[in-house]
């Protein structure tokens, strides 16, 4: 289905809206309405590069006063404190294409560890998360090797699980099978399904209108 309005109706302040640890969450850019009540990967096209830069700057807190509201778990994210939204932007919700994400000088265990530092969790307990993401990203045998010496497929990988080991809400990115064949995709559509099998919510914002199939959701800005 593609729409530009989807999501459950009522009041935002409903008793579907505040039940529970569900991640709830309700964007309006310029009538643009998306509410997310599972994880579940979701498929976004634009064409206009200021609509995906104002998508995934509103998901982590770095864009304000756009029209609508911004809900996270039951919770206008406008009245977060300085306090929850640094909390917001290092652990809950993760942009892996936000330029230098991916540090080349270093291995993939060492870009893990930095996410992690970053997120302001402790070493002891983020040895346990960097070995569980290798695993549920089968990265094991790549995580002494240097960035610089990994495939894009491989590289994409890597993005994902610095993102993902931190275990936040939310993982958004633009244009994530630019240049990935077919059977890449479909590889990366696996990876993606893990991710959304551990509880968090995977959002891409594509320019290629043939890659919306990838998602549960699929949408048109």
């Amino acid at each position: 289905m593609l729409n530009k309005d989807c999501g459950v109706t009522g009041g935002l302040y409903g008793e579907n809206y505040i039940k529970g640890d569900v991640v709830l969450l309700k964007l309006l850019i310029k009538k643009f309405q998306l509410t997310i009540e599972e994880p579940q990967c979701i498929m976004i096209f634009s064409n206009a590069g200021d609509k995906k830069q104002d998508v995934l700057g509103i998901l982590n807190g770095k864009v304000k006063g756009v029209e609508g509201q911004y809900f996270l778990k039951g919770k206008d994210v406008s009245t977060f404190s300085q306090r929850e939204m640094a909390h917001l932007r290092k652990k809950e919700v993760i942009n892996f294409s936000d330029t230098n994400f991916l540090m080349e000088g270093y291995t993939v265990e060492k870009n893990l560890q930095l996410q992690l530092k970053t997120s302001g969790i402790y070493p002891t307990k983020g040895k346990r998360m960097i070995g569980a993401t290798l695993d549920l990203l089968d990265l094991k045998d790549f995580r002494d090797l240097p960035i610089t010496q990994l495939s894009l497929l491989q590289k994409l990988l890597v993005r994902l699980a610095k993102a993902a080991v931190v275990e936040p809400k939310i993982i958004c990115g633009q244009d994530p099978f630019v240049d990935l064949n077919e059977k890449e995709i479909k590889i990366v559509k696996g990876w993606i399904e893990n991710l959304t099998a551990k509880g968090i919510i995977v959002i891409m914002i594509t320019e290629n209108l043939n890659h919306l199939k990838y998602g549960d959701q699929e949408i048109i800005l």
